[in-house]
């Protein structure tokens, strides 16, 4: 079967005065055009040891479409957010499965098959939920919890390691988060529809968006002055955090 995307929800959860900012991505991986040489795992247990150390292979690099855009109205209640997660996990979900059946059928046909072996179903779907807890507190992301979400949690800081605090939490630099947004910029491997709606808040937050890394090892960034303390910031950290799961996790798993 090819592949299908991998979508990421990533939520930026306002306090406040501020938005909660929901962004979508669908990932995929592209061939670059460029070989990379990468262990050979096998090679290294008994009965493999004549394989050689290392192999070629066409290098790849993810790709991503912003699919939805979302800033919930201000004043949201936090009880009402595990609610629209539901209902946007549960939809990406339904689409990834209507996909992956007429791909499937597609290729049952062409090999002469009533049906394909494998049946999708929604738990195959690839999608991950990544979620901004910097400033919130545990009480919020317990309700997302609750509500049978199984999110990620991730706190910003301001050092230069990423450390893993347990299997659905993570402590990420902002410089990590900022990197990630730049480079795919720069490849040009992001990419949104115009016609989707606040595009034109995300673009203008994009184009305000501004990193820089004082001589001192400080970090300095912001969509205006400084990260998180701008008016208009929530479209592009729920964008940051998107892509950065996507580079640094899915496609570390990949690998």
């Amino acid at each position: 079967m090819l592949a299908l995307p991998q979508y990421i929800i990533a939520v930026d959860l306002g306090q406040v005065h501020d938005y909660t900012a929901i962004v979508v991505v669908a990932r995929r991986d592209r061939l670059t055009g460029r070989q990379e040489v990468v262990p050979n795992i096998a090679a290294w247990f008994d009965g493999f040891e004549d394989q050689p150390r290392s192999y070629q292979r066409g290098q790849t690099a993810g790709h991503y479409d912003v699919v939805h855009l979302e800033r919930l109205a201000l004043g949201t209640a936090y009880t009402e957010i595990p609610g629209r997660l539901q209902t946007l996990e549960a939809g990406i979900r339904q689409q990834w499965v209507e996909h992956a059946w007429h791909q499937l059928h597609d290729e049952a046909a062409a090999l002469g098959l009533r049906q394909h072996s494998a049946q999708p179903t929604l738990a195959d779907a690839p999608v991950a939920v990544v979620i901004d807890g910097t400033g919130v507190g545990r009480p919020v992301l317990d309700l997302i919890a609750e509500a049978g979400i199984e999110a990620v949690a991730i706190t910003i800081h301001g050092g230069d390691q990423v450390i893993r605090v347990h299997e659905r939490e993570f402590r990420v630099p902002k410089r990590d988060l900022v990197g990630a947004v730049q480079s795919a910029m720069q490849a040009r491997r992001l990419r949104a529809a115009e016609t989707l709606p606040d595009w034109l808040v995300l673009k203008g937050e994009l184009s305000n968006f501004k990193a820089t890394i004082s001589l001192g090892g400080h970090d300095s960034y912001g969509a205006g002055d400084d990260w998180r303390e701008g008016n208009h910031d929530d479209l592009v950290l729920a964008l940051a955090l998107g892509i950065w799961w996507g580079e640094a996790v899915w496609r570390t798993q990949a690998a």
